[in-house]
């Protein structure tokens, strides 16, 4: 199978992007843990020579945007903003993340072959305008259908290419938070990042889904408040993040809020799928546990599926506020000891 290359310098300097501020988006390709804390890479490879791709780590700066690739999972698992100038320290490039993003959607191999056409064209359309080496993230094989992700652990992302995979308007969606001053902040997991828990407004709103813009209820949005002042008048401190719905620091507690409507089994699936993403991919606690927030009761056999094989409590609205399973109770009221004081 033949795979198209393109040509690459010893010292890739000048980039084709430094006079356009738009193009400030990257990608890792990535199969170790540490997702959405810090972009690093060695500074030398195995022949004691600098790596094209490593040397991109380098250019990193404040405010521009790291997309993340799970090589394991063969998909987009979320993006990041890069929190301070990269730094070589200890022979590695390295530049400290935040604000890690969870992509929901299945952004994959099978997103990427879809749009391979769009992202071939986009190829060729650089290569006779720019004519240096584009660090692109593709493998464009000759078969279309074998397109896929290169091994190389960094890469740039044009925006003209997350319009083709994402669609559009996705970059307008994104908000960058550098820290004050290109100053790094302390490097934690990104369990790390919920932030207090402000209430989002629960009225009629517009949403905007590719090809079409449709009116949604804000009823989970009322769950997600009314479950916060519920959590905080038994003296815990709630938070979220742009992942989780809520989520308690001490004890650790991930809540995925969901409204039931005609099928538990949608609801529960998509509950569950997401808590053990947002746990594994440390989008809260790294020793979270998990919760399911319902808005009616659940049957007894979904509450047993989850509580006895799942190891996921369930919280839902009652008559009189909010009950608790078992489980979300051995959960939420653990021992005071268990606690920071």
């Amino acid at each position: 199978m033949a795979v198209s290359t393109e040509p690459e310098s010893e010292l890739p300097m000048p980039h084709w992007w430094e006079s356009l501020p738009e193009e400030r988006y990257w990608v890792e390709i990535r199969t170790i843990p540490g997702i959405g804390e810090e972009v690093y890479s060695e500074t030398l490879n195995a022949k004691n020579r600098p790596d094209p791709h490593w040397e991109l780590v380098r250019t990193l700066r404040t405010g521009q945007v790291v997309f993340h690739y799970d090589a394991d999972q063969s998909r987009f698992v979320g993006f990041s903003t890069v929190a301070a100038d990269a730094r070589t320290v200890s022979g590695k490039y390295r530049a400290p993340l935040v604000n890690f993003t969870v992509i929901k959607d299945e952004i994959g191999l099978a997103r990427l072959r879809e749009v391979a056409d769009e992202l071939f064209e986009i190829r060729d359309r650089m290569l006779a305008d720019i004519r240096t080496p584009l660090f692109l993230p593709f493998q464009f094989t000759q078969n279309r259908s074998q397109f896929r992700m290169l091994s190389n652990y960094f890469a740039k992302l044009p925006v003209a290419v997350i319009e083709a995979i994402f669609g559009p308007d996705f970059t307008g969606g994104i908000e960058t938070q550098p820290a004050p001053g290109g100053e790094a902040p302390e490097v934690v997991s990104a369990g790390g990042f919920l932030k207090p828990f402000k209430p989002k407004a629960d009225t009629v709103y517009r949403t905007m889904i590719p090809e079409s813009v449709t009116d949604r209820s804000r009823s989970h949005e009322t769950l997600v408040n009314d479950c916060s002042i519920w959590l905080a008048s038994l003296g815990f401190e709630v938070g979220r993040n742009s992942a989780i719905d809520l989520g308690i620091m001490d004890p650790a507690v991930i809540i995925e809020a969901k409204t039931v409507g005609l099928s538990w089994p949608l609801a529960v699936r998509a509950g569950i799928a997401q808590l053990y993403e947002y746990r594994y991919f440390k989008a809260g606690p790294r020793d979270a546990q998990l919760i399911l927030l319902v808005d009616v009761e659940p049957p007894p056999k979904w509450l047993k599926y989850l509580e006895r094989d799942r190891d996921i409590g369930v919280v839902w609205r009652s008559d009189d506020g909010f009950a608790m399973s078992r489980l979300a109770t051995r959960i939420i009221h653990r021992p005071p000891s268990s606690r920071r004081r």
